[in-house]
């Protein structure tokens, strides 16, 4: 591979990790959960089962606020991973010249594209 083979999947890398950036948080966007009483509503009378049937939908709403928040927290340290690995590649590449190429930029430029794509799946889900 030449020098500017590995330029071109650098700059398809970055180009890929930008774009995943942007997909990522245009897709999870900060939500505020609701409070319990938004949940619960106004409704005074009714059985038991009524009132566990509210509670277990407030918990599984409850839950599925945890595991986007977990999620996004995930997606934000990633794609935090993914620009330091970027500029890392970045330097690297400023320090060759076009008659040497460095053994760190093809594997740096492979863990790239590993993470961006980890990265793109973990947004479609």
């Amino acid at each position: 591979m030449n020098i500017t083979q590995t330029i071109r999947s650098t700059a398809t890398a970055f180009a890929l990790a930008s774009g995943f950036l942007l997909a990522a948080h245009a897709q999870f966007p900060t939500q505020q959960p609701q409070s319990p009483n938004s949940q619960m509503g106004t409704h005074k009378s009714g059985s038991d089962s009524d009132i566990d049937a509210r509670m277990s939908a407030g918990s599984k709403e409850k839950m599925a606020i945890a595991r986007n928040d977990d999620r996004q927290k995930r997606l934000v340290a990633d794609t935090d991973k993914l620009v330091a690995l970027v500029t890392q590649l970045k330097t690297d590449v400023d320090k060759t010249d076009k008659y040497m190429l460095s053994l760190d930029v093809v594997r740096r430029s492979e863990e790239i594209e590993k993470l961006a794509r980890s990265i793109k799946e973990r947004a479609k889900n």
